[in-house]
């Protein structure tokens, strides 16, 4: 991450009075959440720290107390106020400029040492025309200059302004000519008369002069690179929040399946606590996931003029059902004679008899197919355990994935269904009814005496 370095370094010209230097250094997310080091976003900064930098400079208590009841501590808002919006970079580092070209920074200093000084220059550079400028702003127009140098040499003969450039004025006039009018020779003998106490600079910056307008910043946001998708980057964005040396990590997260997965495998690379997708990691881990993943860092509510906004983390819910089992239809009495004989034919059962005559071969069928299946049954039934519920909804409801390919699938499942459901509700393998043999239990299924309803829940 990036901020400003902010120092004062002794100006080139006059001893004791300083100017503001800059630049931009890199900095550890550490410092920026626990020291509250700035974090400089580009056109991404939304801290107005353009503005809070200007309530500080402009502090009272930052002013030298003479010097700004004479007007020599003026408001840095008013500087460079030609300058047209460019951006929130271009502009923040126009002011810094603005106020390192219009502000010297002082440890102290009063009005006369300030108008000594100024003298001191103003003799040092005496010129033709620095005493034609002291004349023009101290005599009040052409009369008013005329009247001043008639005074000094009655000889000398003004009809027009440019009679006063062929007067050598720097002979005719000296600086004690100009003696009471103090503002002028201050304003004219130094380049800048905009002054701010030094201290000023340990209200933004830290003992190295990084940028620092507050104690900590706890709340930031993170966008997580989680690949390429039509030739655009992916990422997922997290909410964060940092306290006593770890981070707390929030999700937004979409219905896209793909996405939560990417949040599993984040969480888990990165977390030191059980977190599946909220999670929490350390300062130190935070800023190797930085580093690692090539993570974008924001601080979307860092606001120094007004109160952070609540920063909120969205997460779409995906539309789940609970699934159900169902079984199927059988043949019972009234299925056609033809359906029957096919079924035996299948396993090579005799099909000669009337139609009673067939269901009961049938019933024995269902008992021999029952047993050969037994083991497999009661394998799946003890590693699965269902609930039986009542339902209308059949469309809705899966097969049992057991016994697929079948013919008396859905009669065998019935009747293990009925001979191991406990209380009409409880489906276990261990449990064994015994009011009824698989024969007479086949039998009442096939007449309907017996029959199955409601769907079947899987306990996990």
């Amino acid at each position: 991450m990036e901020t400003y370095r902010l120092w004062l370094k002794p100006d080139a010209e006059i001893a004791g009075f300083q100017r503001l230097q800059y630049e931009k250094v890199e900095v550890a997310i550490a410092d920026v959440l626990q020291k509250g080091i700035h974090p400089w976003l580009d056109i991404k900064d939304r801290s107005n720290l353009k503005d809070k930098l200007v309530e500080v400079i402009n502090s009272p208590d930052l002013k030298i107390p003479q010097l700004a009841e004479m007007g020599y501590c003026e408001d840095v808002s008013e500087i460079g106020q030609s300058h047209f919006y460019r951006g929130v970079a271009a502009e923040f580092e126009a002011f810094l400029q603005e106020v390192q070209r219009y502000v010297y920074f002082v440890e102290r200093l009063n009005f006369m040492d300030l108008l000594t000084l100024a003298k001191q220059r103003l003799k040092r550079k005496w010129s033709h025309k620095i005493a034609r400028t002291l004349l023009e702003q101290t005599c009040g127009g052409f009369d008013g200059m005329r009247s001043f140098l008639k005074a000094k040499d009655k000889n000398i003969k003004i009809s027009s302004y440019d009679d006063f450039d062929r007067c050598d004025l720097q002979e005719v006039l000296t600086l004690a000519d100009f003696e009471g009018e103090d503002h002028t020779l201050v304003r004219l003998g130094l380049p800048v008369t905009n002054f701010r106490s030094v201290q000023c600079l340990n209200r933004v910056t830290d003992e190295r002069g990084l940028l620092k307008l507050t104690d900590n910043i706890r709340t930031f946001r993170i966008s997580v690179q989680t690949g390429r998708r039509h030739y655009e980057e992916e990422s997922l964005t997290y909410n964060c929040q940092a306290k006593n040396g770890q981070v707390h990590f929030i999700p937004n997260l979409e219905r896209d399946l793909d996405e939560r997965k990417k949040a599993l495998a984040i969480a888990s690379r990165w977390r030191t606590d059980t977190g599946r997708y909220c999670f929490n990691t350390d300062i130190a881990r935070l800023g190797q996931m930085v580093e690692e993943q090539k993570c974008e860092v924001t601080f979307p509510s860092l606001d120094y003029m007004r109160a952070p906004d609540v920063v909120e983390s969205r997460c779409e819910f995906i539309p789940t059902k609970i699934q159900r089992y169902r079984v199927g239809d059988y043949l019972t009495w009234s299925a056609s004679t033809g359906c029957i004989k096919a079924i035996l034919r299948t396993h090579k059962v005799s099909m000669t008899g009337r139609k009673e005559e067939l269901l009961d071969k049938l019933a024995d069928l269902c008992v021999k197919v029952y047993r050969r299946h037994q083991t497999e049954l009661d394998s799946f039934f003890s590693k699965n355990r269902f609930i039986r519920v009542e339902s209308n909804s059949a469309v809705l409801s899966d097969r049992f994935p057991i016994l697929d390919t079948l013919d008396l699938r859905n009669m065998i499942l019935t009747m293990y269904i009925l001979k191991h459901l406990r209380g009409n509700t409880i489906l276990e393998a261990t449990h064994h009814n015994d009011t009824f043999d698989l024969l007479s239990l086949a039998r009442s299924l096939i007449k309907r005496e017996v029959t199955l309803s409601g769907v079947f829940l899987k306990v996990e």
